[in-house]
């Protein structure tokens, strides 16, 4: 059974891993204008302050910095 964590958590332990890079990442609003343009979560370049990657899905970012390990999952909610 996976280990749960919950989503700020998680979010949190990506800026970590991101920050080396310069990166950060932001979270959206639903209501929020811009939303069907930058998705939930999107990266911005910390120093030229302009988008990176949009649309991005939380799980597979956090896995692909090795924020996450296999045995853990985000908890909904």
């Amino acid at each position: 059974m996976p280990r749960l964590i919950s989503e700020c958590a998680v979010v949190k332990r990506v800026n970590r891993r991101l920050a080396r890079e310069d990166q950060i990442l932001k979270c959206c609003r639903f209501a929020c204008r811009n939303f069907h343009y930058l998705g939930r979560y999107y990266v911005v370049d910390g120093r030229t302050n302009f988008l990176a990657t949009t649309h991005v899905n939380l799980d597979d970012l956090a896995r692909e910095v090795r924020a996450m390990r296999p045995c853990e999952a985000i908890a909904d909610g």
